[in-house]
């Protein structure tokens, strides 16, 4: 790390930046949102097709403005990464693994139920 501390700079630099881009991505995407006739003015008349859109719609544009980007920067890094010597790949982060027991079902629940919801239209 001590002959590449530019290079992680740069990392956390992006990482920032990727973070802010995304929040402004989505800013302007809810900001528009209702000027464009995309969701009711009233939050009284949303239905799941409006949610499951806005949603979809949201994920598209974050994936286009941020996410091709992150690709491209990915593989320029990976292609920097392969040039390196093989002992100063060697970079291992400290510390013991730990496995977590947690379930995370309830996200899943969730979109399965907007699905259903979205189809059924009950």
């Amino acid at each position: 790390m001590r002959k590449h501390w530019r290079l992680a700079a740069l990392f956390v630099l992006g990482a920032a930046l990727v973070f802010a881009g995304s929040v402004y991505v989505f800013l302007w995407f809810v900001g528009n949102a209702e000027s464009s006739g995309q969701v009711p003015m009233t939050l009284g008349l949303w239905t799941m097709s409006h949610l499951v859109t806005f949603t979809l719609y949201a994920v598209f544009w974050e994936l286009l403005l941020v996410g091709i980007p992150i690709v491209i920067a990915v593989v320029v890094g990976w292609q920097w990464w392969k040039r390196l010597p093989e002992t100063e790949r060697r970079f291992h982060f400290g510390g013991r693994k730990r496995s977590t027991g947690g379930g995370g079902g309830s996200l899943l629940l969730f979109i399965a139920f907007c699905i259903k919801v979205f189809i059924d239209g009950r």
